[in-house]
């Protein structure tokens, strides 16, 4: 178990966050780029597990979705084991109970909340308010009312994810006030070196 950081450097968060649901993807795609943030967002227990720690002794700052883990669960012994054998910086989740937990053994937590309807947006800024985690991601991230609405509700960074694919969706959520966005998308990765 590591010290665990006060908190996410809002001046630390690239504009652009790697995110890759297979681990073999991520590695692949940053293979010869400067360690930044990713998002492992899947996969099976020992390949996520693998990728998490080879990508963190690389200098990565590495969150791992361990609502999307398989083989491991997202309670307190789950992100126990994730932390001690994964290294990651932190977890993404959307269940207040994994937040309270990675916060526990060390690791940041960045809180989902899914814009689906303004009953999802208020149960999620009430867990937020709750849990305190260290940032929170909206998804979809191609919403900037309701990022801009998020982030006046909120007292940690933004992050924007989901359906981003494009450079006007990515600036139209940093407008909104999100700090980073999260994609998986290769085009959007190799313009991320200029935005930063």
């Amino acid at each position: 178990m590591t010290s665990r950081p006060d908190a996410i450097d809002p001046d630390e968060i690239p504009k652009i966050i790697f995110a890759a649901r297979d681990p073999a993807d991520v590695l692949a795609m940053v293979a010869d780029t400067e360690p930044t943030w990713v998002f492992l967002l899947g996969g099976n227990a020992g390949e996520v597990l693998g990728a998490s720690k080879l990508l963190s002794d690389r200098g990565f700052k590495v969150f791992v979705h361990v609502d999307m883990l398989h083989g491991i669960t997202n309670d307190g012994e789950g992100i126990r084991l994730l932390a001690n054998l994964g290294h990651p910086a932190g977890v993404i989740t959307t269940h207040p109970s994994a937040v309270i937990a990675a916060k526990k053994v060390g690791l940041l937590a960045i809180e989902r909340i899914f814009l689906l309807d303004s009953s999802s947006v208020d149960s999620g800024l009430r867990n937020v308010a709750r849990t305190q985690p260290d940032a929170v991601e909206v998804l979809p991230g191609v919403l900037p009312d309701q990022i801009t609405t998020v982030v006046d509700a909120i007292s940690v960074p933004l992050i924007a994810g989901g359906l981003i694919t494009r450079i006007d969706q990515v600036t139209a959520a940093l407008k909104a006030g999100a700090l980073g966005v999260s994609t998986s998308s290769g085009l959007l990765l190799a313009h991320a070196q200029g935005l930063a």
